[in-house]
């Protein structure tokens, strides 16, 4: 999933959990030919994994969606939405000063 990839990463399972809408959404439109859905829960979210080398354009895209989906492996990616947002919220902070 896009043209960037992501320096020193390999072909990697990526799972993610997402809201009813964006399941509908990702069902209609995958994000790439490899995505499968893995299980949906009673209430509507999904579990989808992809396999891939991670790119930034996929990053980005977590990060459009992070609201309504949540990274489960690999964890470096979780912990790179975690970073984007503390990064943004601290740059909120500073910004009111």
């Amino acid at each position: 999933y896009g043209v960037y990839p992501i320096e020193n990463e390999s072909l990697q399972k990526i799972e993610f959990i997402v809201k009813p809408l964006l399941s509908d959404y990702l069902n209609a439109h995958p994000i790439h030919k490899s995505q499968q859905r893995v299980d949906q829960t009673s209430y509507g979210h999904a579990i989808f994994s992809l396999d891939l080398i991670p790119t930034k354009e996929l990053i980005n895209f977590f990060l459009s969606y992070s609201n309504e989906l949540i990274v489960k492996k690999p964890l470096w990616i979780q912990k790179e939405i975690i970073q984007h947002h503390k990064k943004a919220i601290s740059y909120e902070e500073r910004s009111k000063r």
